[in-house]
């Protein structure tokens, strides 16, 4: 029985990671769109393979988009479907319309646990990082914030992390131009999946995260939103902008060159 059990095992996570692939190729097909000539066909071979691997059952939902099919069969192997998810301090992230379409088939963002977000606090009169304390309360404890300082959240966008050198380098280059409070906002384990669309769906946490700390500021160090600065680049510019949107009044949001995918042409939430 523990072997029978053990190849159905074997089996399931080879189906997964057929869809798994398959779905990349054609979400990349969808967010790219090109012609079936273009890809020579290969679409439809990789939609044929997926049924005869009895990955998909078609009942009536043809007229979805092959990345959406190939993203209910991944939700069917790995046993997690795009349900709501609720996470205390964070609120609460459904995955229907407009978050996952037939255009848009993003998977349910992590935990917060899983992507681990992380705040890097300098200042000019102390260059050294200092991590700042989020969970369960969060702490400023040597961090030298001042709150009649402007304030700068940086943050990275997708495959990179808190630890790159050009987000490094930005955070000098800024605090050489301009007396500030300066955070890189760390959330590379979250960022890091060869995914594009779990790694977009995550930055609604980070988002979440971002803004949470945000309101700390402002209720317990007396944070002025018309002196704060965010920064983002790739994904992190969309982060910035989720953050923004719970934190009105914010008065600069720079986004670097940011992503595309799943965003152009998009609902505005």
């Amino acid at each position: 029985v523990a072997s029978d059990k053990g190849a159905k095992s074997s089996v399931t996570r080879k189906m997964a990671m057929f869809c798994w692939v398959s779905l990349h190729f054609l979400v990349a097909a969808q967010l790219f769109p090109v012609s079936e000539a273009g890809i020579g066909g290969l679409g439809g071979a990789v939609l044929s393979a997926a049924r005869k691997s009895k990955c998909l059952v078609p009942n009536g939902v043809e007229h979805l988009t092959r990345a959406a099919l190939l993203q209910q069969c991944i939700s069917k192997n790995y046993g997690q479907g795009n349900e709501t998810r609720c996470y205390p301090g964070l609120g609460c992230f459904p995955v229907d319309s407009p978050w996952t379409s037939l255009k848009r088939p993003f998977p349910s963002p992590h935990p917060p646990e899983e992507i681990n977000v992380r705040f890097y606090c300098y200042t000019r009169e102390s260059p050294r990082r200092y991590n700042v304390t989020l969970w369960p309360d969060i702490t400023l404890e040597g961090c030298p914030f001042q709150a009649d300082r402007k304030t700068a959240f940086i943050t990275h966008g997708f495959a990179s992390n808190g630890n790159s050198s050009w987000l490094s380098d930005l955070k000098d280059n800024y605090l050489n131009a301009v007396d500030a409070n300066v955070f890189l906002v760390d959330w590379g384990e979250g960022a890091q999946y060869l995914n594009y669309l779990q790694v977009a769906s995550n930055t609604r946490i980070v988002g979440a995260e971002l803004a949470r700390f945000l309101k700390y500021l402002q209720q317990q160090h007396s944070l002025k939103v018309d002196n704060l600065h965010l920064i983002g680049h790739s994904l992190g510019a969309h982060i910035s902008a989720y953050a923004a949107k719970a934190v009105p009044g914010i008065s600069r949001l720079t986004a670097m060159d940011p992503a595309q995918p799943g965003f152009e042409g998009q609902a505005k939430e």
